[in-house]
């Protein structure tokens, strides 16, 4: 199996993934590359900025379907949200 399908299988099991996670559990360093790919092959994958105690990390999550109260996440989540392509996906 190649990383790119172990990244995408744990995020269809799981929903989300972070590069420590990626590292972890796969040792992949890239996991940034294979998130690029995937997108390329139709996966809608949001970015989902964390802060964590000492520093800010991005959480990659696999999201299905349209949704208008995504800007509602936003504001309640107080992370910066990046969107796929030019879409609002629900989370």
């Amino acid at each position: 199996m190649t990383q790119k399908e172990q990244i995408r299988e744990y995020l269809e099991k799981n929903k989300k993934i972070s590069t420590w996670t990626a590292i972890q559990e796969f040792r992949i360093t890239r996991l940034s590359e294979y998130i690029r790919q995937l997108r390329l092959d139709g996966y809608k994958i949001v970015d989902i900025w964390k802060k964590g105690n000492k520093n800010q990390y991005v959480e990659y999550t696999l999201v299905e379907e349209l949704t208008p109260e995504f800007n509602n996440l936003v504001n309640e989540n107080e992370n910066h949200i990046s969107m796929w392509g030019n879409y609002v996906w629900k989370v």
